[in-house]
């Protein structure tokens, strides 16, 4: 069921987002009304009245302390109770002085015709019918109380006729000014947005297109949106976007204009847009629900992002790529991170001990981390370089070779390490390394090594038999040629 109707009625006639406006009637209405009143106390003072022999006079000023009282509340933001406090009080103040003057024939009747306008300004559709029924009921209530003999009807003195005539009059063209004058600078307000999204529309370089809800045809565009689509703008505005080729069919429109509807707002961050010869790029596409010239439409915007996708792609290749040839590689890829930068002007010997202390394998590949015994990259990240040093410690020859890649411009080739894997078995490494510099600082080293330990253990196999053999013939008298 639709409830549309039902809660614009509710709604005040200036809109619940005109708060100022509304706000700003109130103020205008309530001190006009007060001056009026003070005005008619003054005229009813000078008559002779006073507050024991006019019932006019005493309605005048409590009607004009309620509305200082009603001022304060709209100036601390109360400003939609002020307004439907001002309606009621001022309708039953009306009834009760027609009721004990002169009923229908009194002049104050015809402030139920004012009461109406300011309830419709300041209020709802809804209070404002109210007030319209409950003043006809008055009317003809007071009507057949005369006509029945119920009530003597009696003229009022002209000064007092003049008064309230004029107090009606100058309401009335306070109310008339008021509309008038909001009306000409909402006026002129939207035709400056307009203006402004006009000049929007056309120099942006977002494709922007307008096309209405229920046919899809194409109502305005923008330069941008010509150009990314190639169609000509004389033979393509009025026709549908079925027509255009930009949908395939019109129940594939249909199910995108009924997720609009519920939505109001839709976002692609990669659509596919076909232009005129058949080319589709690649857009960031918003799809708007607006009022467009009385009529729902489709309020849509293209930024073409076809470059910027050929280059993401380009790159996320290249990086599979290089992920495969690491993942493949028979040597061991490394990057050493450090819990903080390392000054590269300290003395050469503080910056190998940082090395070390800061320093943990933060990348590498699966060989890497079998050749520690680690089951997988994953696994040996986060594990601290003195975890990889025999016993926790930095052998000297570890400590040398490094010293010599910092004083070599962190740039060393064929450097050897004697080093621990994780179940204490010791290895020997032949490294590679070139470092990251940032702010003359050192934040990484990226390297490659090979597992040397066989070639180690052989060549100190053939120094111990070596050794032996030499020891042997050292000791034997007789020397064989």
């Amino acid at each position: 069921m639709n409830f549309e109707p039902i809660r614009q009625a509710f709604q005040p006639l200036l809109g619940g987002e005109r708060r100022e406006t509304t706000s700003r009637f109130l103020y205008v209405i309530l001190i006009s009304v007060m001056s009026v009143d003070l005005f008619m106390v003054i005229v009813r003072l000078l008559g002779g009245a006073t507050l024991t022999n006019s019932t006019t006079l005493r309605i005048l000023i409590l009607l004009f302390a309620l509305q200082c009282i009603l001022l304060f509340a709209a100036r601390r933001g109360y400003v939609n109770q002020a307004a439907l406090a001002l309606v009621a009080l001022t309708w039953i103040s009306v009834t009760y002085q027609v009721w004990s003057a002169d009923g229908v024939r009194d002049v104050a009747i015809y402030a139920y015709i004012l009461i109406l306008v300011i309830a419709a300004l300041l209020t709802n559709w809804w209070i404002s019918v109210t007030i319209a029924i409950l003043s006809l009921a008055a009317i003809w209530v007071f009507a057949v109380m005369e006509a029945g003999g119920l009530r003597t009807p009696h003229v009022d003195s002209p000064l007092h006729i003049a008064s309230d005539l004029t107090a009606v009059f100058i309401i009335l063209f306070l109310l008339i000014y008021l509309v008038i004058n909001t009306s000409r600078h909402s006026l002129e307000a939207v035709r400056q947005s307009e203006e402004k999204f006009r000049k929007i529309f056309h120099v942006s370089p977002v494709a922007i297109a307008i096309a209405s809800l229920e046919e899809g045809r194409l109502l305005d565009a923008n330069p941008a949106y010509w150009r990314l689509t190639g169609f000509d703008p004389s033979l393509s505005l009025g026709k549908t976007s079925v027509d255009l080729g930009s949908w395939s069919s019109h129940a594939e429109r249909q199910k995108f204009v009924t997720k609009l509807r519920e939505h109001k707002s839709l976002h692609n961050p990669a659509d596919q847009i076909r232009s005129a010869s058949g080319e589709k790029r690649t857009t960031l596409s918003f799809y708007e629900l607006i009022e467009f010239e009385g009529n729902l439409a489709i309020l849509a915007m293209f930024h073409d992002i076809t470059e910027q996708k050929k280059s993401q792609l380009a790159m996320e290749a290249s990086e599979q790529k290089y992920r495969n040839f690491v993942e493949q590689s028979m040597e061991g890829i490394w990057l050493l991170a450090f819990d903080h930068p390392i000054p590269t002007s300290l003395p050469a010997e503080e910056q190998v001990l940082l090395i070390y202390k800061y320093g943990y394998v933060s990348e590498s590949n699966d060989v890497l981390a079998q050749m520690y015994g680690y089951s997988s990259s994953t696994e040996i990240r986060g594990v601290r370089l003195l975890e990889l040093q025999s016993g926790g410690a930095v052998a000297e020859n570890n400590f040398q070779a490094t010293l010599k890649l910092v004083k070599d411009g962190y740039r060393s080739v064929n450097r050897e390490t004697r080093e621990q894997t994780r179940d204490g078995r010791i290895v020997y490494f032949l490294n590679n390394a070139v470092a990251v510099i940032e702010d003359d600082c050192l934040v990484g080293l990226w390297g490659t090594q090979l597992d040397i330990t066989a070639l180690k253990n052989t060549e100190e196999a053939l120094l111990l038999t070596e050794a032996r053999t030499r020891a042997v013939l050292d000791w034997h008298p007789v020397v064989s040629v």
